[in-house]
């Protein structure tokens, strides 16, 4: 059983990287008509606007793969190792979203590679939320896990408030042909250094106490996904997955698209 102090090293191991993880995944949203600009292949705005929008959207797609990957990575090779890997994925793809040359360069490279980088993004994202939530929890003391694990959530919205932060900062400080030409490319290049600090700390992290006993008994996770929905079916069959699938909805059209539609009217005009 761990003390408190070797619980809030874990929590914060868990909840820093989440942070940089949603920090990375957010500011693609809130920068979306900068990238619109430099990637994609269009004389129209607005026709590069909607192709930024789809490529952001591509990265839900790959949400539920990386859930399952990751998620069963965890269980085989432990939450730390899971977790080290999605930040260092969502690190370096978001990275390479600063350093795309513009389709001016690069041509049609420059939106491959950001499709690439965003599905990277997607994937990562999905693994790391089931994969913190469990590390944190696991790594807590059972009367005390309901309270620690509530940061994994805070640690969600602290990395999308500071991608509008920094996107406030920017807008409103650097002149709008710089901010076009290469600034909206500073926060992508930050997050690297954030990512090689939330690696690191992950790296050096303990293994949670839960997944630690497992491997010592032996406990042999669930090895078919449809094995688990078939043993949890009256789980799956209730309507809570309705429930966050319209709060996911308007979660993300009311912080980011309406957002988005917004400034990107100041820009088109």
């Amino acid at each position: 059983m761990k003390n408190n102090r070797e619980i809030r090293k874990s929590v914060f191991a868990g909840s820093i990287g989440n942070i940089v993880e949603w920090f990375d995944y957010s500011i693609y949203a809130y920068f979306a008509t900068f990238i619109a600009a430099n990637v994609f292949i269009t004389d129209d705005s607005l026709s590069s606007l909607l192709q930024t929008f789809a490529t952001f959207a591509v990265g839900f797609l790959m949400r539920p793969v990386g859930a399952l990957v990751i998620g069963r990575y965890g269980d085989k090779v432990g939450r730390k190792k899971a977790l080290s890997l999605t930040i260092f994925i969502m690190t370096f793809a978001t990275f390479l979203m600063g350093v795309i040359p513009s389709h001016e360069v690069i041509g049609i490279w420059a939106p491959i590679l950001l499709v690439f980088a965003r599905l990277s993004q997607g994937f990562s994202a999905g693994g790391e939320y089931g994969a913190a939530a469990s590390y944190i929890v696991e790594s807590a003391n059972k009367q005390s896990r309901g309270f620690w694990g509530s940061f994994q959530e805070v640690s969600v919205s602290i990395g999308s408030l500071s991608g509008v932060i920094l996107f406030v900062i920017l807008t409103t400080t650097m002149p709008a042909p710089m901010l076009e030409a290469w600034g909206w490319r500073i926060p992508f290049i930050l997050s690297g250094v954030l990512g090689i600090a939330g690696l690191y700390i992950r790296r050096n992290a303990s293994e949670s106490t839960q997944f630690e006993q497992a491997k010592q008994n032996e406990v042999k996770s669930i090895e078919n996904i449809f094995v688990l929905f078939r043993k949890y079916k009256k789980t799956y069959a209730n309507r809570d997955w309705l429930y966050d699938l319209l709060d996911g909805i308007i979660l993300w059209v009311t912080n980011f698209y309406s957002l988005l539609f917004n400034w990107s009217s100041r820009i088109t005009k």
